[in-house]
């Protein structure tokens, strides 16, 4: 997942350890929060938890990587189909 994410453009991983948890810095592809949720929700069909109820920066994002392998594949399939059909970028 990690490497399938950091060669979408914008989106670089926060390198994982020993966890089922990724988390995925956008901040390259949209810089405001509600706007990248809406993308994510809407475009992408990926819910994800956005670093605000976390840690407080804008722009990063929860992945849990705690499914089946099939269903992983389907996820990261439409995020790379949401981010390479559209024309939105960091402004």
């Amino acid at each position: 997942a990690e490497s399938y994410i950091n060669n979408l453009h914008g989106f670089h991983c926060v390198r994982p350890e020993g966890t089922f948890i990724l988390w995925v810095d956008a901040t390259g592809f949209c810089g405001d929060e509600e706007t990248l949720r809406d993308f994510l929700t809407e475009q992408a069909h990926f819910h994800v938890d956005m670093s605000s109820q976390y840690f407080g920066e804008p722009g990063f994002f929860r992945m849990n990587l705690a499914m089946p392998r099939a269903e992983l594949i389907r996820n990261l399939k439409s995020l790379e189909k949401a981010v390479t059909s559209t024309d939105f970028l960091t402004e």
